[in-house]
């Protein structure tokens, strides 16, 4: 390891290994948390356990205490809430441990026990609480996972940021599947009968190769056939530019979004590094516009491609144009409809043979 290198390493950890202990280390200085403020910013380094305020009964299935502080916060309603982690950064790579309990600090025999996620990774993840007692005290106990040293974010919101912790999750048979070809992995799942009234739409999450959280790759819409019934089939398709492994997992989503069900994870090792063909066609239109995509060959006016998505929230459309290319066709054009405003934004695009990437002309 070069110099430049150990320095790199030394200071990408010294936000941590600095730090000195953090002042809610004891329950009786706990951080009081407000719904909607700013996420507060803390640390697990030098922490000590206040065993005297632990009732190590009532976790011992969830849960070992190592390096924790406690948080506390009071819902004005019983409406839903989430506890946000974000922006973890770990030593070990493990994440923390998340409790939640009804009661006052440190008298032990008043805490009810309302959730315990022993393993959050270091992605950003979300706890969803519900059937909250208006005006009543809720402890939060945030620990490192096997004495992990982290630094991370904490809020409480009305609104999720992140991933659902893997509690809160129904697991359904490994329903994901995959195809390679050229630069781009297409994922391939159904939408099971057992839940086919439910979901709503879908969101694919992706950690790419050195990449330490799983970040949204795309939301898709559950959406109707021509017989009027809910489609069966899904798929979404991701470029592959580095190498390594690129793990994938599919949610189901209810429509008031209270519910998820794990459709299938899987992991490709990419052992090459491939020239993408993909077209990537941002949706600027409003969340559930019925759209039409409409591909076009930008020399001769030839439509290649029509896709339409009704109630569409697609961030954004990718499209793999390598066969057109392989037929001469090198320049494109894009027109994105809005079916329920009828305005039209046009977008262009050309393949640079010399790089094997696409480039973009015109964009709306």
């Amino acid at each position: 390891m070069n110099a430049s290198v150990s320095i790199c390493f030394v200071f990408l950890f010294s936000s941590i290994v600095l730090q000195a202990q953090v002042s809610n280390n004891n329950i009786s200085s706990l951080i009081k948390l407000e719904l909607h403020a700013p996420p507060y910013a803390s640390h697990t380094q030098h922490n000590t356990v206040e065993w005297n305020c632990i009732n190590k009964k009532l976790t011992e299935k969830c849960l070992v205490y190592h390096n924790d502080q406690w948080f506390s916060f009071i819902p004005n309603n019983d409406k839903i809430v989430y506890l946000n982690v974000g922006k973890q950064i770990c030593k070990n790579k493990y994440g923390v441990q998340v409790l939640v309990l009804r009661g006052n600090p440190c008298e032990k025999l008043s805490y009810e026990l309302i959730h315990c996620e022993s393993f959050t990774n270091q992605s950003d993840t979300y706890i969803a609480l519900r059937n909250l007692i208006a005006n009543e005290t809720y402890l939060i106990n945030i620990d490192g996972f096997l004495g992990d040293l982290c630094s991370f974010e904490i809020a409480i919101s009305d609104k999720p940021k992140g991933l659902p912790v893997a509690s809160q999750i129904k697991k359904i048979d490994n329903l994901l599947t995959s195809h390679v070809k050229d630069s781009a992995i297409t994922l391939y799942w159904q939408l099971p009968l057992i839940v086919k009234d439910s979901v709503s739409h879908f969101h694919v999450y992706c950690k790419k190769p050195n990449e330490k959280r799983f970040t949204l790759l795309s939301a898709t819409s559950a959406l109707g056939n021509a017989r009027g019934s809910q489609q069966e089939n899904y798929q979404q398709t991701d470029t592959l530019k580095d190498f390594g492994n690129y793990t994938y997992f599919v949610l189901g989503i209810s429509e008031d979004e209270k519910h998820k069900w794990h459709l299938g994870e899987l992991t490709y090792y990419n052992k090459e590094k491939i020239v993408s063909y993909m077209l990537a066609i941002e949706n600027i239109f409003k969340r559930k516009d019925d759209l039409t995509l409409t591909l076009i060959d930008a020399l001769n006016g030839k439509v290649l491609k029509h896709t339409y998505c009704e109630r569409c929230i697609e961030d954004h459309f990718q499209i793999n144009v390598k066969p057109w290319i392989e037929m001469g066709i090198t320049r494109f054009k894009v027109l994105l409809t809005n079916n329920n405003t009828k305005l039209i934004k046009e977008s262009r695009y050309r393949f640079n043979a010399s790089t094997g990437k696409i480039e973009v002309e015109l964009k709306y």
